[in-house]
């Protein structure tokens, strides 16, 4: 007794899972899309970027200092942004004054970072705009987030860039 070939008779052909025309249209948006994207200035996110690497850069001197290690041991630790905003030294008002701003800060950096057409222009800063308030003469309503960040980043730079005397010198 012979047996049936189940491959014989006629192909059944396999119905197509999705529709390849809409596939294609879905694939083409896309492409134009990110090559729009690509297309667009983006100098605002590398001046925040920049910004954000300074007052880092800043924040770790500070704390090399604050808990006397080489630098060596201070990169072995591996902190983040956040976590250094909060190791900063609580003893000088000046510092505990700047760490709602630079939360913010990171905050907006991550978003710029994470996020596909972050629009930072539409970003509010309540806690930078405050700080400001307190030390730029400047009208706040004129200046646009990336202007306000940079005044900011002027003033933590003047703020943490204290040489290890005059930080003695203020009982830190």
């Amino acid at each position: 007794m012979k047996r049936k070939n189940p491959r014989s008779g006629s192909p059944k052909l396999v119905e197509p899972i999705f529709d390849m025309l809409k596939l294609f249209d879905v694939l083409e948006q896309k492409t134009k899309e990110n090559a729009r994207m690509l297309e667009q200035k983006h100098d605002h996110f590398g001046k925040i970027i920049v910004c954000h690497l300074v007052i880092e850069n800043l924040m770790d001197g500070v704390l090399r200092r604050h808990l006397s290690l080489t630098e060596r041991a201070y990169a072995s630790i591996d902190l983040g942004f956040r976590q250094k905003i909060y190791l900063l030294p609580s003893a000088a008002d000046f510092f505990e004054m700047i760490v709602p701003g630079l939360t913010e800060l990171n905050s907006l950096r991550n978003k710029i970072a994470h996020r596909l057409n972050y629009n930072v222009e539409s970003t509010t800063l309540p806690h930078i705009e405050q700080y400001l308030t307190k030390s730029d003469q400047r009208d706040l309503k004129i200046l646009t987030a990336e202007q306000k960040i940079e005044a900011f980043t002027r003033s933590c730079i003047g703020l943490l860039s204290i040489r290890s005397d005059e930080v003695e010198s203020i009982g830190f």
